[in-house]
């Protein structure tokens, strides 16, 4: 029974992505276009959420021992700094300044779509949910 329960657990990690706030495209709507679309939704999500996750820690000091916490504080603010431009302060980062409350503000945007289901805006843009298009009949 002890084996059970990690092959339980994990099998939740692999449940198709919920896609309810896309509109897909009559062009779109083969099992294999489905399916890459909803491995392309579940990678992004879990890559958000992780992204997130990490951006948080930085709100906290630098750890003074070296020990796996320091190890990825300085790994998420080398990947900060190189990709968005700000060096995390070793006191803890100020969540309220410009550079990384822009960052945050964009992953929370993202965590709430593609995690939490909620669009954004609530009713989308022109009361529409965004369409997906898999080829350009639709524009022709």
């Amino acid at each position: 029974m002890k084996g059970f329960f990690p092959i339980v657990a994990l099998a939740g990690l692999g449940l198709a992505a919920d896609m309810n706030v896309w509109d897909l495209d009559d062009s779109c709507q083969t099992s294999e276009r489905k399916g890459a679309f909803e491995k392309a939704y579940s990678d992004a999500e879990v890559l958000a959420v992780k992204a997130q996750e990490d951006l948080e820690k930085l709100k906290g000091a630098r750890p003074d021992f070296v020990s796996n916490m320091r190890t990825d504080w300085d790994r998420i603010a080398r990947a900060a700094t190189n990709m968005f431009g700000f060096v995390p302060n070793k006191d803890g980062h100020d969540p309220n300044e410009e550079h990384y409350s822009n960052v945050r503000y964009v992953y929370d945007r993202m965590v709430k779509t593609l995690h939490n289901d909620e669009m954004i805006p609530a009713n989308g843009y022109g009361g529409l949910k965004p369409l997906l298009v898999c080829d350009e009949s639709k524009f022709v």
